[in-house]
């Protein structure tokens, strides 16, 4: 497990790396909330306009990535720090505060634990799984605004988007499995890495 983790920290994590493998990933959330918000579908995201909920689907290194890009640091209870425990995933949660009318994001780690992995536990509302929250680097606390989510970003981002050709190259993979079932973008429907 210690040269997992190890491996993971040592690539995946890795700043120039976790910035253009997570660009892609990270605009989709980012893009999904903007649409949300303004209730006019953007042909870039891959989700309904009117969506409240969207699932995006990756690997251990896609879920690696995305937190070093965010410069979070997740840990499951049984398991070692930034491991990326199996069907692990990280939740982007949209409120608006009644009071005030102000956005903020929230990031949530999600993960069953050792024990109910062992014993083939039923997730239910009851027996959920753990849910750890994350305090995005560019953020004061856990409740980051969604101003500062999407400056942050912005700013942080591999530039211009879509990438895939620099993550190659940086990757030094022949093949890189990208972290959606379907390309990340309308412009990059017909390009394969």
């Amino acid at each position: 497990m210690e040269l997992h983790v190890t491996q993971f920290d040592l690539i995946y994590r890795l700043p120039s790396f976790a910035q253009v493998a997570s660009s892609n990933l990270m605009w989709q959330p980012i893009g999904t909330m903007g649409q949300t918000l303004s209730g006019v579908k953007n042909p870039d995201m891959l989700a309904p306009a009117e969506s409240k909920f969207t699932l995006f689907v990756g690997h251990d290194t896609n879920l690696t990535a995305t937190a070093g890009f965010l410069d979070v640091t997740r840990q499951a209870e049984g398991f070692r720090k930034n491991d990326p425990s199996p069907a692990g995933a990280l939740v982007f949660e949209l409120h608006r505060v009644k009071q005030s009318g102000q956005l903020i994001v929230r990031l949530f780690f999600v993960s069953v634990s050792l024990d109910q992995m062992r014993n083939g536990t039923e997730l239910t509302l009851q027996a959920p799984p753990q849910r750890v929250p994350l305090t995005i680097s560019a953020c004061a606390n856990v409740d980051c605004t969604y101003e500062q989510f999407k400056t942050f970003f912005t700013k942080s981002r591999a530039p211009g988007l879509p990438h895939y050709d620099r993550l190659r190259a940086l990757s030094g993979m022949s093949r890189v499995r990208f972290a959606l079932a379907a390309d990340v973008c309308r412009h990059c429907k017909d390009r394969h890495v």
